[in-house]
């Protein structure tokens, strides 16, 4: 996810109720209709329009900038108590809909037109140079922290510097929610790419429906309303819980709903339009209406993953709204509370420097993996993420950010001329010195990222060699790669049935040895970490059916189990080890055990897998088992606590030692 945080240059006094430009009461005889509304036909009319329209500096606004991006920043860091902080993306959305189109209707308003270009200047001014300094820092120390994974980058990086990073990842079909190796540091990016198509496109059609609907506010809001809707209609519609959503999370056609409607909340009640003072009543309204929202919002970012189907069946519209109605509390001059709680000075420090601390966590987050890269306590650890984050983006936001939003680049180009002037000849070569060593440091650094050579395998599992028949079942072996080591994490099942194999002694002789099980009567369905392993799985039953796939979530088993059923490959035993890319929903588990009611026995693997959902899969997982007689749990997690020499480097696909021990676990709900 990136975010444009900061879509509005606005300043403290922009717009003073009591200091306004007057208009003429009656329009002059070639003055040209507003985008917003036709010249005012009523006497309420003109009051309305006697002042100049502006956009005042919003400090709350800043205040619901901070808390989206800690929202992000929480849930990235793997904080178990907000597993729906994702949505803070959506918020930002509504947000730059609102300010944005709020900048385009006053501009409209006092000119009767739209500068494009200084539109889109203003744009990059705020925008690219601290995206450029971030590519430059993160190809640098990928091509010399981690050189074998600098090729998986090169298509990120030129999707972000062509601002089309969500459609790169669908068209090379990328998952947000597939867990294999170090990500991508440059994935968050695809938030930024949705709102920089949204700048670029939006105030061309504007101007086109303002110029369709004579500027009848009512008019243009029906049909930015439409728009909406069909986008979230267009997401419900292309969501199938048996497919992977990444589709419908990163399309710019499914995720437009929140910027339309931010879009529509300016149309509806232009900043210039509000007053101050209003009636006891509906100042008590808009506190109310402010309180929903923010309350809303919380709760679904606490109720929500990533994972939950009611996200894409219409959940992201409902954010929206209740973005909607706590934006419209916070902007309104009426002073509510919410607005004075989010005005407060550390909130509007933090929504200042949000765009830059949003720009460089995820590749610090990305460098810092809890066990892998770190060795520290989660508390600890994010503490130290957080800090480093914060740190990064005050020195982008003081020395890149800030002086070139404030004129540092045109004043320079200014003085190019003037040998005596402020600006010495002396200075001026150090500073085209400078310009140029930091061209040929990120020319370096692209040549180096294409030069460099991609890893054949995935967190050193090669899972390229597997073949499958039609219905995916592994057909062929590969090798397992040497010991690396990973980091347990926190709790395992309690109070389930569970099989635990004994684990090793702490001296960490071989695992117990295989003692081979006929496998003629068992079938194993699974993801990467039971395709990485199948060698072993294979040695431990003989003639098994291993039917596993890279990506594959629970919600695919409900139509998989009936296909193996009508071809005969359904066997009377069944191990299920999924989890890896996602956390079940109740009903999956349900409709799963339902259709393997009559199976001899039901083995469900627990995950290990060092992110938000491993508990709550593990949890659901035990829950569904209770009251199944045929159902049993192998929990993996808990037989693997204490062994990183199970794991690859990314702690959770396995070595050669962890196979063994994997599939002994396995033998142990057999025996």
């Amino acid at each position: 996810m990136a975010i444009d945080t900061t879509s509005i240059e606005t300043h403290p006094g922009a717009l003073d109720l009591t200091d306004r430009v007057a208009l003429p009461a009656t329009p002059p005889s070639d003055a040209p209709e507003t985008a917003v509304e036709r010249w005012p036909a009523t006497p309420a009319d003109r009051v309305a329009q006697t002042f100049q329209p502006s956009v005042r500096y919003l400090p709350a606004l800043d205040g619901m900038r901070a808390l989206a991006v800690a929202s992000v920043l929480l849930y990235h860091g793997d904080v178990s108590w907000i597993p729906g902080g994702f949505l803070g993306v959506e918020v930002f959305f509504v947000i730059s809909g609102y300010l944005i189109t709020s900048l385009l209707l006053a501009e409209r308003e006092s000119t009767g037109g739209t500068a494009y270009l200084a539109f889109w200047a203003r744009r990059a001014r705020r925008l690219l140079p601290a995206l450029f300094a971030m590519l430059a820092v993160v190809s640098a120390v990928w091509l010399l922290k981690v050189p074998g994974e600098a090729a998986r980058i090169r298509g990120d990086i030129v999707g972000a510097l062509t601002y089309i990073t969500n459609w790169y990842q669908i068209v090379v079909r990328q998952s947000y929610f597939e867990a294999i190796g170090r990500p991508s540091p440059l994935r968050h990016l695809w938030s930024l790419a949705v709102e920089e198509q949204f700048y670029l496109v939006w105030p061309i059609v504007l101007a086109g429906l303002s110029r369709v609907t004579r500027g009848r506010r009512g008019h243009l809001l029906v049909i930015i309303g439409g728009l909406a809707a069909a986008s979230a209609a267009w997401g419900v519609r292309l969501y199938h819980p048996g497919l992977d959503p990444s589709r419908v999370y990163y399309g710019t056609d499914t995720r437009a709903a929140g910027v339309l409607l931010g879009a529509a909340l300016a149309v509806a009640a232009p900043p210039w339009l509000m007053r101050a003072k209003v009636h006891v009543g509906a100042r008590a309204l808009f506190t109310v209406v402010g309180g929903v929202g923010l309350v809303g919002i919380g709760w679904m970012m606490v109720k929500a993953n990533e994972f939950d189907p009611m996200v894409y069946q219409g959940g992201f519209v409902v954010l929206d709204v209740f973005a909607v109605a706590a934006v419209a509390a916070v902007v309104h001059p009426c002073a509510t509370i919410w607005s004075k709680i989010l005005g407060v000075g550390p909130l509007v420090w933090i929504g200042k420097r949000s765009y830059g601390i949003y720009l460089w966590h995820w590749p610090i987050f990305v460098l810092t993996r809890p066990g892998l890269d770190v060795t520290a306590s989660s508390g600890t650890l994010l503490a130290l993420r957080l800090g480093l984050t914060v740190s990064v983006a005050e020195i982008s936001y003081r020395l890149i950010e800030l002086p070139v939003r404030q004129g540092a680049l045109r004043r320079l180009w200014a003085r190019r001329s003037l040998p005596d002037g402020p600006l010495p000849r002396r200075a001026r070569r150090q500073v085209v010195g400078g310009a140029l060593v930091a061209l040929a440091l990120i020319a370096t650094l692209l040549v180096g990222l294409v030069n460099a050579r991609p890893n054949t395998t995935i967190s050193g599992v090669d899972l390229a060699g597997a073949t499958t028949d039609d219905l995916g079942n592994v057909v062929d072996e590969t090798s397992l790669p040497p010991v690396t080591t990973a980091a347990p994490t926190t709790t395992a099942v309690t109070g389930v049935p569970v099989v635990v194999p004994l684990p090793p002694p702490p001296t960490v002789p071989p695992p117990p040895a295989i003692v081979p099980i006929p496998g003629n009567a068992i079938i194993a369905v699974g993801d990467s970490v039971l395709l990485g392993a199948r060698g072993m799985v294979r040695n431990q039953f003989p003639n098994i059916l291993i039917n596993a796939e890279v990506g594959r979530q629970f919600n695919v088993l409900p139509g998989l189990i009936p296909a193996l059923a009508n071809v005969g490959a359904l066997r009377p035993n069944v191990i299920v080890h999924l989890g890896t890319n996602g956390p079940p929903t109740d009903g999956d588990l349900g409709k799963i055990l339902d259709a393997l009611a009559g199976a001899n026995k039901v083995v469900l693997v627990t995950t290990r897998e060092p992110r938000s959902w491993q508990d709550l899969t593990n949890q659901r997982l035990g829950a569904a088992a209770m009251g199944r007689s045929n159902v049993a749990v192998v929990d993996w997690y808990l037989a693997s606590e204490g062994h990183p020499e199970y794991f690859v480097a990314d702690g959770v696909h396995l070595t050669q030692v962890g196979a063994q021990a994997y599939a002994v676990a396995l033998a142990s709900a057999f025996r």
